[in-house]
């Protein structure tokens, strides 16, 4: 579940107020790993965003000390969901990183015809128990307001059973024939969620490709250049955000 902090305040949320948590913000809060000292980003009831500090306990009372209200969102206008095939060596911490920075809302990762499982790359090197570390330190080093979810599905048909129905879905493909992924954007610009599948180094499958397709995405083209998978990652989410959200 995506977890953002949120703050409920009877007061005029100025700066330099002093809001007193309740036991499940506090919760949040210690979720976030946030200490006494340290800022970060919430909102409140009104969905405005906010930089507070955290300033310990006021009277055996956990307290946050309103530092500014933003004058615009943090957040992007659109959700953004990558299925990210689970690449090999080090890539998927750059790709996690990167992700929480512009902006995404959920990461699927999963294993296809073509890739590694998780079982093999930890047996190598094990990091994936270090992932929700790598989102929690981004979104925190961005200001983000939330940490985006994160899963993942031993096979590409269980990651499918993920897709959000009513998301504008695009799925990149290096073959011949494949639709501009600008145009297509344009053609989903109703959507407010839009999901985004990038395969491994050698592409998806025909069998995989004819799956997604039957489940609504969209094959596109990212150009004439074969991109490595953190690479297209990090371009389609850009892209995604400059057409449709709020990078510009």
């Amino acid at each position: 579940m995506t977890k953002q902090i949120h703050i409920k305040n009877s007061k005029e949320l100025l700066p330099g107020a002093l809001c007193v948590l309740t036991s499940e913000e506090y919760e949040l809060l210690l979720s976030w790993k946030i200490r006494v000292g340290e800022s970060f980003t919430f909102t409140d009831e009104e969905g405005d965003y906010f930089r507070g500090r955290f300033v310990g306990k006021v009277n055996d009372r956990p307290s946050v000390k309103v530092i500014e209200k933003y004058g615009s969102p943090v957040e992007s206008n659109i959700r953004i969901t990558l299925f990210q095939c689970l690449p090999a060596r080090e890539r998927m911490e750059l790709i996690l990183e990167k992700a929480v920075e512009l902006g995404i809302s959920r990461i699927i990762t999963f294993k296809s015809e073509k890739s590694i499982s998780i079982e093999e790359r930890d047996n190598k090197q094990k990091k994936s128990h270090k992932w929700p570390l790598v989102l929690l330190k981004a979104a925190k080093q961005c200001r983000r307001a939330l940490i985006p979810e994160l899963e993942y599905f031993d096979s590409f048909c269980n990651a499918l059973s993920k897709v959000n129905a009513d998301s504008g879905k695009i799925l990149l493909s290096e073959k011949v024939g494949c639709k501009s992924f600008r145009e297509t954007l344009l053609t989903l610009s109703e959507f407010k969620d839009i999901s985004v599948m990038i395969g491994p180094e050698g592409g998806f499958s025909n069998h995989e490709i004819d799956m997604a397709v039957k489940t609504g995405f969209i094959p596109v083209n990212i150009g004439g250049r074969i991109l490595r998978t953190e690479t297209a990652a990090i371009a389609a989410i850009s892209i995604i955000q400059y057409e449709l959200g709020d990078l510009a």
